[in-house]
């Protein structure tokens, strides 16, 4: 997953293609979680020979939100695919279930309880 703050506008994006021809042009869309409608559709030039970074504006996304997005070259053929969440959080560390679950340890033991 890839986060990205749509308050800075202009986001850098680092990618590890799964083509190494970089001597096309390549297209770069977002589509909103859950959604058809395509809400960023960039195209770029040719890029040389850095395919693994790219500046993108994010200040369309909304914020909190989870996107779908695709790199394609102009053949169509699929260089990326990821997921990218949009936040204004600095550090941002995804946790699941923080402090959900708790062992009462005090009244932990290995006895069995059977109610009759």
């Amino acid at each position: 997953m890839t986060i990205v703050n749509p308050t800075a506008g202009v986001n850098v994006i680092y990618v590890l293609p799964r083509d190494k021809n970089y001597s096309r042009a390549y297209t770069i869309t977002l589509r909103r979680d859950g959604e058809r409608s395509v809400v960023s559709d960039t195209a770029f030039p040719n890029i040389g020979s850095n395919v693994n970074s790219f500046e993108l504006d994010c200040s369309a996304l909304i914020m909190n939100e989870s996107y779908f997005m695709e790199i394609l070259d102009d053949e169509g053929t699929l260089l990326y695919r990821d997921k990218v969440y949009c936040t204004d959080v600095a550090d941002y560390n995804e946790t699941i279930n923080s402090g959900e679950f708790n062992i009462d340890t005090a009244q932990e033991d290995s006895t069995y309880k059977i109610d009759d």
